[in-house]
């Protein structure tokens, strides 16, 4: 019974899309310019975010350029124009692999964060450089996607450049976005199997009767 309640806790995904044709933003550290993108996207109930699931492509390690991943707070400057808030999860970045079209899970560092239900958040993701030599880049991107559907409206995607977006995409990047399955429903979950469980044990005693 153990076993079958933690398969009951298993992540969900709540909130995304599936990858198109075509790649949607560069995560690069190129010629001493970092190229990244985020989506904009409000939860319609609470989220307790664990990991985020992204496609992309020529993501090998070359030349230590690695996708670094993060959710944000938003803020609003101005009619239309959202920028980054504060920083509220880090996500551990995956092994690359032979640079072959993948989806590839980023894992909420801390377990999970709690989104609110009605608050605008950020994914943010860049190509962050770890390598020795200046101005060696390299690109990996970040794979076009189909309209996101799921327990959140999606708001807007931007391209950034050097420390602030560069102007909204026409196309959502390909991603999803996973949850932590609340405890409650968790609870109504096991509540079929331990009725089996329970049934099963009735007619047990009464066979030996």
């Amino acid at each position: 019974m153990l076993l079958l309640c933690l398969e009951a806790k298993a992540d969900l995904r709540v909130f995304g899309n599936s990858p198109g044709s075509g790649n949607c933003f560069s995560l690069a550290f190129e010629s001493g310019n970092t190229f990244g993108g985020a989506i904009l996207f409000t939860p319609a109930d609470n989220i307790s975010l664990s990991s985020v699931t992204m496609w992309l492509t020529d993501y090998n390690g070359q030349n230590g350029i690695i996708p670094s991943v993060s959710i944000y707070t938003s803020q609003q400057q101005g009619p239309g124009n959202y920028v980054l808030g504060e920083e509220i999860a880090a996500l551990d970045t995956p092994a690359p692999n032979d640079g072959s079209t993948a989806a590839f899970n980023f894992t909420n560092a801390s377990g999970s964060t709690l989104l609110d239900a009605n608050m605008a958040y950020w994914l943010f993701a860049y190509g962050m450089w770890t390598g020795t030599t200046n101005y060696a880049g390299a690109i990996c991107y970040w794979e076009a996607g189909s309209a996101p559907t799921g327990d959140a409206a999606y708001n807007q995607a931007d391209a950034y450049v050097n420390g602030s977006f560069s102007g909204q995409s026409s196309i959502a990047p390909a991603f999803v976005i996973n949850a932590v399955p609340e405890p409650g429903l968790v609870a109504l979950l096991g509540i079929p199997m331990l009725l089996g469980i329970s049934h099963q044990l009735y007619r047990r005693r009464q066979a030996h009767l």
